[in-house]
């Protein structure tokens, strides 16, 4: 009990006895050395605001027992009024809750303790959130048996449209998905438990959420996710945009088949028609094109003659079958020795009829100008009703500049063959008898006044030195020795021989008088052999 100031005066037996002092060590100032050194500045001003307040005061201090322990106490004390109203005396009174406290600390130090693991648990899903958000990957969390969006990174969202997907189902979210097998997969995944792991899988998606699918390829996997007794409560995302990756395997496996079906093409035999009408089928069937064909450059340089057309189209006559260079989009891709290629056939200033094109579903053109060391022999081009990505045109780029070799090798054998057919015929009807010999005197060539005069075929002697069969015997009969032939020196000694009298040998031994020229054949620098002519003078002779 305390005077008006609110000083202590008496304290009764039990407040002794627990603090171990005596009745004059409690009042006045000496009952503050009870309390706690971290509580008096607040239990102070309570009670200072108390007396100030004239009402009651109510606070719970830590207060030292005899063996100097501290104990949590509730400390009341109310006014006492004396008849005018003012106040007489404080009576206070304390009640020991130290159990209650102490019970009071471990909940308040668990519900911290609680409170320091949600914010963790936060601050972790927070930096997981961040981090799928950040993720170049495309990363995805769902929730329950309707794979309810709970988050989508901003890669997923990119790769949609930027839709607004969290919260709801993803059939949902995703309806393009349906009947691609992925809603399955993903209701196998949350029904058994086990993860999914799929590898270049195609998938179509409204990219820009206008309505229009578009092809990728994915690898991806379906994570089981579960709750804390183990059931699976959703399903974690995590792919991999593999698209470009997919279309390069694509690009070189189809550029390899139409490289090999156009090599094939090309190494055929047959006419020049022939050969390029394989390429055209080739580029129809291995790009899916509506038609596609092949003009040559003619003799003038100033016409493109229609050689092959395949697909839709097959004839060669009409309006494209020649091509003035200049004129059309044919022409142009001549004349400008450029490619000219677009996926948007309607509305391209170089196909002139727009009506046909819309009548026929077309939507690319691809023509290339058929090059050799910038020489231009021919033009190579298709429609197709569906857009040709990349990798097709690069296929027809290369299969272009095949083409266009192949084109030059067909001229350069023709020519050639059109030559040997003009050389046989000098050497099938000279009066004079020819052979050609390589660098050891074998022979490779004999014409037919050669056949006629020696009585040999060239298989007969082709496999050993000329002069064994036809110059082996000097004019008396004697034998002349390889060494000293001058027809057998001229192919390896460079040793030519104009006008000269000799004898040779027919086939049945007689001897008969030439005269003969020999010349060495040279290649590249080096010889590889030797021309004989000769002719029998022996009505000369007799004459």
């Amino acid at each position: 009990m305390g005077g008006d100031a609110g000083r202590p005066e008496w304290a009764n037996r039990r407040l002794r006895e627990y603090t171990g002092e005596t009745q004059e060590g409690l009042c006045g100032e000496g009952g503050e050395r009870l309390a706690h050194p971290a509580d008096l500045r607040a239990y102070r001003e309570a009670w200072q605001a108390a007396l100030r307040a004239e009402q009651p005061l109510e606070a719970e201090v830590r207060l030292r027992d005899a063996d100097g322990a501290y104990r949590w106490h509730l400390m009341r004390a109310a006014p006492q009024r004396g008849a005018g109203g003012a106040v007489a005396y404080w009576l206070g009174v304390g009640a020991d809750i130290n159990a209650y406290k102490r019970t009071d600390e471990v909940r308040l130090a668990q519900v911290e303790r609680e409170r320091i693991a949600r914010e963790a648990a936060d601050a972790e899903r927070g930096r997981l959130r961040e981090l799928f958000q950040q993720a170049p990957a495309i990363v995805a969390v769902l929730r329950g048996a309707g794979h309810t969006f709970e988050l989508a990174n901003a890669r997923f969202l990119q790769l949609v449209g930027t839709r607004d997907m969290v919260g709801k189902p993803v059939r949902e979210a995703l309806p393009e998905l349906a009947g691609q097998g992925f809603f399955e997969l993903l209701d196998r995944v949350y029904s058994t438990g086990e993860p999914f792991v799929g590898q270049a899988v195609p998938a179509r998606l409204d990219r820009r959420g206008d309505g229009t699918q578009e092809e990728g390829f994915f690898d991806f996997v379906y994570e089981p996710l579960r709750d804390g007794e183990g059931a699976v409560d959703g399903v974690f995302v995590h792919a991999v945009e593999v698209t470009q990756q997919v279309r390069a395997q694509q690009a070189l496996a189809q550029r390899a088949a139409l490289a090999s079906t156009v090599g094939a093409a090309l190494t055929a035999g047959g006419t020049l028609r022939q050969m390029l009408q394989a390429c055209a089928e080739a580029a129809v069937e291995q790009l899916e094109a509506a038609f596609a064909r092949v003009w040559t450059l003619d003799g003038t340089g100033r016409v493109l003659e229609l050689q092959a057309s395949a697909g839709m189209y097959t004839h060669l006559d009409g309006p494209h079958g020649r091509v003035p260079v200049g004129q059309f989009k044919i022409g142009q891709i001549a004349q400008e020795r450029r490619p000219h290629l677009t996926n948007a056939v309607l509305g391209d200033p170089r196909v002139g009829d727009q009506d046909w094109a819309r009548r026929e579903g077309m939507v690319a053109f691809a023509g290339y100008p058929l090059l050799v060391e910038d020489r231009l022999v021919g033009v190579l081009a298709l429609f197709a009703r569906q857009a040709l990505p990349e990798f097709a045109l690069d296929a027809l780029a290369s299969v272009a500049q095949t083409v266009a070799t192949g084109i030059e090798r067909k001229r350069a054998e023709a020519a050639l063959a059109h030559q040997l057919e003009v050389t046989r015929a000098i050497t099938d009807n000279a009066a004079s008898c020819l052979f050609m010999m390589d660098v050891d005197g074998h022979p490779t060539f004999m014409n037919p006044a050669a056949e006629r005069v020696t009585g040999y075929q060239l298989d007969e002697i082709r496999d050993r030195p000329l002069h064994n069969a036809v110059h082996y015997k000097r004019p008396d009969g004697r034998p002349f020795p390889i060494e000293e032939c001058p027809i057998d020196n001229a192919a390896s000694e460079l040793a030519p021989v104009h006008d000269a009298d000799e004898v040779f040998v027919r086939k049945d031994g007689t001897l008969f008088p030439v005269r003969y020229s020999v010349a060495p054949l040279e290649r590249d620098g080096r010889t590889v052999g030797a021309v004989l002519e000769f002719r029998d003078v022996s009505v000369e002779r007799t004459a």
